[in-house]
């Protein structure tokens, strides 16, 4: 690549005539545009679609807002959209193979190959608009393209958390009832599901530090709130690790010591059992600590043991390729076991090594001392560590393509490949080592 005649991502457009300023206000509609279908279009069809029996006419409205925002992004590539390509060429093929990993089990094994194609092709454009369409634009800088991604998928979770909160309240379910909420009784969403989104929004707003603290505050207490009526264990889970993650990566560490030390002398004092007591005497609260320990947790256990035997026996039938896509059988609560059926080891085994990947770019940009590129490295590393551990109890990974999750995943993954391209390039014109233009 030329850098001295490419253009390079300066966080502005080029300013001069009309048809330029007329170009970089297409280039911001677009961008939002492509986003906001991205996340909040997924979450509004969700929520209309969802709860109805109807799985056909939810797959179509998802494939309508995939491909609105796959053509909102090729028409920004179009207006002139140029910027570094998406990390090493290593990084590169390995998206391209997992995206394809699925066919060839879907040839050789796959029972609905109509079905596999058609997710196939979803599943391709969804990854051009997150890891090629959307964070190579130079309508906006870095920063604030890191920064609507957030805003985004908070917006998309926020929307879930309202529809929740309005849906318990019809239903009668609140923190002085045990019941577990039942999407098909109250014509709401699965449980999980809005344990998901409810966590990673409480999530975002641990990380989402720009926003105004009245918002964040709004929006976590919501979906604390609603997170906590779901009982969804895997979600809590999932939350505690991304924020204990958040935690040790903070600027913040010494308040940290300082909070955990409080917390210490608070139970140390005794008063750590009584405020327990209080906790326990809320029944919502009751129900969700015995959805961990107790009569619940081993029905539970037992049911997802099922499960597992079940996927593991579906990947011994086809081990090296898996089965294939589009097939309900690879469904499976687990998102590792659900790769290794439609993918089989080799899919599988490339997924994993995507994870270290990530993990790893998210570490050189913290070593950044661009406070951006450092934030976008912390916010990378936390959702990563959401999204693994949440993995293990559902149906969650970086490649699927109807989820807010995956989606703001994989738009700050590209993005901070791209970044780091992009340091790495101007240092190399400045005559510094790769490795030291990170640093400064």
């Amino acid at each position: 690549m030329n850098l001295q005649s490419s253009s390079i991502w300066t966080g502005h457009l080029v300013s001069g005539s009309a048809s330029q300023a007329g170009s970089g206000a297409l280039s911001k509609a677009l961008f939002h545009g492509a986003l906001a279908l991205l996340q909040v279009g997924v979450a509004l069809v969700l929520m209309t679609f969802g709860p109805g029996k109807d799985i056909s006419r939810l797959a179509f409205a998802h494939g309508l807002v995939i491909c609105g925002s796959f053509l909102f992004s090729a028409v920004l590539t179009l207006c002139g959209s140029r910027s570094y390509p998406v990390g090493t060429e290593l990084f590169r093929l390995l998206v391209v193979f997992i995206t394809f990993s699925g066919l060839l089990g879907l040839t050789l094994n796959g029972d609905s190959l109509y079905d596999g194609i058609l997710f196939f092709i979803l599943l391709a454009l969804r990854n051009y608009t997150c890891f090629w369409g959307l964070t190579g634009t130079e309508a906006y800088s870095p920063a604030q393209i890191q920064r609507a991604i957030l805003t985004w998928t908070m917006i998309a979770t926020t929307c879930i958390a309202i529809g929740s909160l309005l849906a318990f309240r019809s239903g009668g379910i609140s923190l002085g009832s045990t019941t577990r909420i039942n999407g098909d009784k109250i014509g709401w969403l699965n449980a999980n599901t809005v344990g998901l989104y409810c966590a990673f929004g409480l999530l975002l707003c641990v990380l989402a530090r720009y926003l105004p603290a009245w918002i964040r505050i709004a929006v976590a207490a919501l979906s604390a709130y609603c997170l906590l009526l779901s009982q969804s264990r895997t979600a809590i889970i999932a939350l505690l690790a991304g924020v204990v993650t958040a935690l040790v990566l903070s600027k913040y560490r010494r308040r940290m010591l300082v909070a955990l030390s409080a917390l210490a002398l608070f139970v140390v004092m005794g008063l750590g059992n009584r405020a327990l007591q209080f906790a326990v005497a809320i029944p919502t609260v009751a129900s969700t600590l015995d959805r961990f320990e107790g009569d619940q947790a081993s029905v539970l256990i037992s049911g997802r043991m099922d499960v597992l035997r079940t996927g593991l026996d579906i990947w011994a039938s086809s081990p090296l390729v898996g089965i294939g896509y589009g097939t309900s059988d690879t469904r499976f609560e687990n998102g590792y076991l659900s790769m290794a059926c439609e993918s089989g080891s080799l899919g599988l085994l490339a997924y994993l090594f995507y994870l270290v990947l990530v993990l790893f770019q998210s570490r050189v940009l913290m070593a950044s001392r661009d406070p951006d590129a450092n934030d976008l490295g912390r916010w990378l590393a936390c959702i990563t560590i959401f999204a693994i551990v949440h993995g293990f109890g559902e149906r969650t990974h970086a490649f699927q393509i109807a989820t807010m999750v995956s989606a703001c995943w994989v738009l700050l993954t590209a993005l901070a490949f791209r970044r780091t391209v992009y340091i790495q390039s101007l240092g190399a014109l400045q005559g510094i080592h790769p490795s030291e233009a990170i640093r400064t």
